[in-house]
């Protein structure tokens, strides 16, 4: 004659009995503590239901720095802006790469008076061949060009890595803020991305939008 089991005490609703009972029976305990009964089917959520989510994975990159590259940076176009601005945010990411410690960076006063003996106009150079052009006249194996402009209260800065060897962007990014503190920080964390120190969050792809509905 088979034994009774005598039934676990559930103590505050968690007993260690009831837990292992289910892991051993094979059962999962996800339903069970979001309130769903057991042998029930969990209810299908519609698409247009589903909140939105926050990805946590990180976009791929093709390029990372090796450390110890030369490298310039060019003042960003200015589009909307004043060039005194342009100016103020492209010494701003010089002294942001600088401080993650993996490039030569020219000095932007040795970077001009090469330019100076060229005679060579920068403004305007966001082209890959244009900075191909000034890289291989500052003997740099990186050149970063950009732009950088405001739209709607916001503003933004795209900037692209171009190796001068080889002629192709091997990098783009970008930053915005609508405060100059929060253009601090972004130009921080686009400079520790170029830098192979930070990866770009991946772009999460919103949740369709609820449809309208009608009033009985």
């Amino acid at each position: 004659m088979t034994r009774p089991v005598r039934p676990a005490r559930v103590l505050g609703g968690t007993a260690l009995a009831v837990i292992l009972a289910m892991l051993s029976s094979g059962q999962t305990l996800t339903g069970q503590l979001e309130g769903e009964q057991p042998g029930c089917a969990k209810k299908a959520v519609r698409p247009d239901q589903a909140s939105p989510t926050r990805s946590s994975a990180v976009a791929p990159r093709s390029w990372t720095p090796v450390g110890g590259e030369t490298m310039a940076v060019m003042d960003l176009k200015a589009e909307s802006v004043s060039a005194s601005d342009s100016a103020v945010i492209s010494s701003l990411l010089r002294g942001e790469l600088v401080k993650t410690g993996r490039f030569k960076l020219v000095e932007k006063n040795q970077m001009d008076k090469v330019l100076a003996e060229q005679a060579f106009q920068q403004t305007g150079c966001t082209s890959q061949d244009c900075a191909v052009k000034l890289g291989k006249m500052l003997n740099v194996q990186l050149m970063v060009v950009g732009e950088f402009g405001k739209l709607m209260g916001q503003s933004f800065t795209n900037v692209r890595v171009v190796n001068v060897e080889t002629g192709e962007v091997v990098y783009a990014d970008k930053a915005k803020g609508s405060s100059a503190d929060e253009m601090e920080y972004s130009i921080g964390g686009m400079a520790r991305r170029i830098a192979g120190l930070e990866e770009a969050p991946a772009q999460s792809v919103p949740a369709p939008a609820k449809p309208a509905t009608r009033g009985k």
